[in-house]
C-alpha cells in the first residue's frame, strides 16, 4: 500500500497565491476554493472536484500560477482516489506544466506532484517511470515525513521492478527511523522482510512477517492487516502449506471486505480462486468476475465523470467569454479604427520625410557630380593647354633666345598653328560639357521653371548617363514634348504635384508623368499641343498613353526607342 498526501489542507491555508506582508494589501480569497474545501471536507467529492475546477479559472484569470498548481494538484488527487487513473495522470501533468522552472518555494508542490505520478505509474504497472518519479519527488522534497512516504513508495517501485538489492537498501535505512511509529514500523518491517526474503535464500522472513502483522492487529490498522494477510498466503504458497495459505487468503479477503476495498478484494479472491483446486470454485468465481466488472465500470465511470465535469465548467466559462466579448466587441472596432487612421496618418508623414529627404540627397549628389565634372574637363582642358599650347610657346620663344637670325614668317607660322590648337581645345571643351551634363541640366531647367509655392515638381531618374544613346534629334523632340506637358498642366490640371520619372526601358527610354489634379475625361479631345506631342513621338517611333487615376488626377506614359 502506498499512502497519498492529502494536498488540501496546504491549499485552504495558502490559496492565495497574492499575499503580501503589508497590511495595506490583504489576501484576496477565492471563493469557488472555499466551496472546494468545504465539499471535501464533507467526502463530497464531485461537488469538490468541479469547484477546484472553478477555483483553478479564478486563479488563471488573475495569472496566479501558484494557485492554479494547488487546485490541479487536488483535482488530481481526487481522480486518483476515484480510480480515473488516466485522468489523475493528466491533470497532474497539467499541474506540472505551469510549474515550469521550480523556484525553490515550489519544492514541496513539485514532490507531491511527482509522487502523484509516481502512484499513477504504480498502478499502470509501469515501475520504471514510477521510479523516475519518486527520485523526483525525494529530490524536491526536505520534510522528514514525506522523505520517509517518498522513499517508501520508491523502495516498493524498486521490488516490483525485481531490483531487490536497491529496494532492501532503502528498507533497511528506512526501518530504524520508524521506531516511534509503530504503523510505518510494521509497514516498512513487512516491506523489508519481502525485499530480503528474495535475495537470501537463507533467510526465512515468517517471523518478520508475523511481528509486523502483530503489531497492526495491536494498533488495529485494518489498512495494514490488508497487506500482511496478503503476504503471508503468499509466502505459505510459496512454501506449499496450503492450508495456512487459505487461512491468510480468506483473513485477506475479510478485511479486504471490512474494508470496503473492491481492489483488495479482487486480488484476495483471485489468490484463493488458485488455491481452492476447483473446490467452492463457482461462488468464488463469480463474486471475482462481479467485482472485476464493478471496478471497470468505476474507472470507466470515474473517467466519464470527472471529463464531463471539466466540460461543463468549460462550457460555462465559454459561454461567458462570449457575452464579454459581445460588449467589447464594439469598443474594439472603434478602437481599431482609431489606430488604423492614426497609423495611416503617421504612415503618411514619415513617406512625406523620407520622400523629402530622399530628393534632397539626390540632389545633392547630382550637383556633387556636376561639380566633379566640371573640376574633371578643367584638369584635361589644363592638361591639354600645358602639352600643347604651353610647351609650343616654350619652343617658340627657346628660338628667339637662341637664334642670332630670326624669321619672322616662320615664327608667325608657328604661332598661328598654337593658336589653331587652342581654339580646338576651346570648341572640344564646349562640345564635351554640352554632350555630358548640358542636356540633362536642360531638362531639369525646363520642369523646375513650372515649380512655384502652390504646385511642387518633382524629378526622378534624370541622369546623365539615361540619354547618352538618345542622339541629337531626339534630345530636342524629348524637350519640346516635355514643354508641351508642362504647359498643358499648367493651364488644365490644377495639379499641386507633380512627378516626372525617367528610366531606360528595353528598348530605349521610358519617360512617366502623374500629377494629382483633374485628370483628363474620357470623351476629351485633344487640342493642337498634345496632337503636336503626339507628332513628335510617333515621328520617333514612340508610343504614348494617357491614364485618368481613381482618385483624380493624370498619368501620361511615353516610351522612346534609343536612336540607331
Amino acid at each position: 500500500m502506498k499512502p497519498l498526501l492529502i494536498f488540501a489542507v496546504l491549499l485552504f491555508l495558502t490559496g492565495c497565491k497574492q499575499q503580501s506582508t503589508a497590511e495595506k494589501d490583504p489576501p484576496i480569497e477565492n471563493p469557488y476554493e472555499i466551496k472546494a474545501i468545504s465539499f471535501l471536507n464533507k467526502n463530497e467529492m464531485d461537488s469538490s472536484f468541479m469547484a477546484f475546477d472553478q477555483a483553478r479559472l479564478w486563479y488563471l484569470e488573475r495569472q496566479d500560477t501558484s494557485g492554479v498548481v494547488n487546485c490541479l494538484i487536488n483535482m488530481a488527487i481526487t481522480q486518483y482516489e476515484q480510480s480515473d487513473i488516466f485522468g489523475a495522470s493528466e491533470t497532474a501533468t497539467q499541474a506540472l506544466s505551469f510549474l515550469g522552472e521550480v523556484e525553490e518555494s515550489e519544492h514541496a508542490t513539485a514532490g507531491t506532484i511527482y509522487n502523484l505520478l509516481g502512484n499513477v505509474s504504480d498502478d499502470m504497472s509501469d515501475s520504471d517511470k514510477a521510479i523516475a518519479y519518486y527520485k523526483k519527488a525525494i529530490a524536491y522534497t526536505q520534510d522528514e515525513n514525506n522523505l520517509r512516504v517518498y522513499n517508501n513508495n520508491l523502495a516498493l517501485s524498486f521490488q516490483a521492478n525485481g531490483q531487490y538489492e536497491e529496494a532492501l537498501a532503502m528498507f533497511s535505512d528506512i526501518l530504524p527511523k520508524m521506531v516511534d511509529n509503530p504503523k510505518e514500523y510494521a509497514r516498512t518491517l513487512n516491506n523489508y522482510a519481502r525485499a530480503k526474503a528474495r535475495l537470501d535464500s537463507t533467510y526465512d522472513p515468517i517471523t518478520d512477517y508475523r511481528k509486523a502483522m502483530e503489531i497492526r492487529r495491536s494498533k488495529q490498522d485494518a489498512i495494514g492487516l490488508n497487506s500482511s494477510y496478503a503476504t503471508l498466503s503468499k509466502y505459505y504458497t510459496r512454501m506449499g502449506d496450503l492450508d495456512s495459505a487459505k487461512y491468510y487468503g480468506s483473513l485477506h479477503y475479510q478485511i479486504a471486505q471490512q474494508n470496503k476495498n473492491p481492489k483488495e478484494q479482487v486480488r484476495s479472491l483471485n489468490q484463493l480462486l488458485g488455491l481452492n483446486g476447483g473446490q467452492d470454485l463457482g461462488p468464488l468465481f463469480v463474486r471475482y468476475n462481479t467485482l472485476r466488472d464493478s471496478l471497470d465500470s468505476v474507472r470507466t465511470m470515474a473517467s466519464n465523470q470527472f471529463a464531463l465535469i471539466r466540460y461543463e465548467v468549460e462550457k460555462n466559462k465559454a459561454e461567458n467569454l462570449q457575452l464579454q466579448s459581445e460588449n467589447a466587441r464594439k469598443n474594439y472596432r472603434l478602437n481599431l479604427l482609431v489606430v488604423v487612421i492614426l497609423a495611416l496618418l503617421v504612415l503618411a508623414v514619415m513617406i512625406g520625410l523620407y520622400a523629402r529627404n530622399w530628393y534632397r540627397r539626390r540632389e545633392l549628389r547630382l550637383e556633387m557630380e556636376k561639380v566633379n565634372a566640371i573640376q574633371e574637363s578643367k584638369l584635361k582642358t589644363s592638361r591639354k593647354v600645358h602639352d600643347v599650347v604651353a610647351n609650343g610657346i616654350y619652343r617658340v620663344m627657346a628660338e628667339i633666345e637662341n637664334r642670332d637670325r630670326i624669321d619672322q614668317e616662320q615664327i608667325l607660322d608657328r604661332l598661328e598653328v598654337l593658336y589653331d590648337k587652342s581654339r580646338d581645345i576651346s570648341y572640344e571643351v564646349e562640345d564635351e560639357m554640352l554632350e555630358e551634363m548640358g542636356f540633362s541640366q536642360e531638362v531639369s531647367a525646363l520642369l523646375q521653371s513650372f515649380d512655384h509655392e502652390d504646385r511642387h515638381i518633382m524629378i526622378v531618374g534624370n541622369d546623365r548617363e539615361l540619354w547618352s544613346n538618345l542622339g541629337k534629334e531626339g534630345k530636342e523632340q524629348v524637350l519640346a514634348i516635355l514643354q508641351e506637358l508642362m504647359v498643358n498642366m499648367d493651364k488644365h490640371s490644377q495639379a499641386a504635384d507633380v512627378v516626372l520619372r525617367f528610366e531606360p526601358a528595353e528598348r530605349g527610354i521610358r519617360i512617366v508623368y502623374q500629377d494629382n489634379g483633374v485628370g483628363m475625361p474620357s470623351d476629351q479631345k485633344f487640342g493642337n499641343g498634345l496632337q503636336s506631342t503626339g507628332n513628335r513621338i510617333k515621328s520617333l517611333h514612340g508610343t504614348i498613353n494617357f491614364d485618368s487615376m481613381p482618385a483624380g488626377g493624370l498619368k501620361i506614359d511615353i516610351n522612346l526607342p534609343r536612336a540607331k
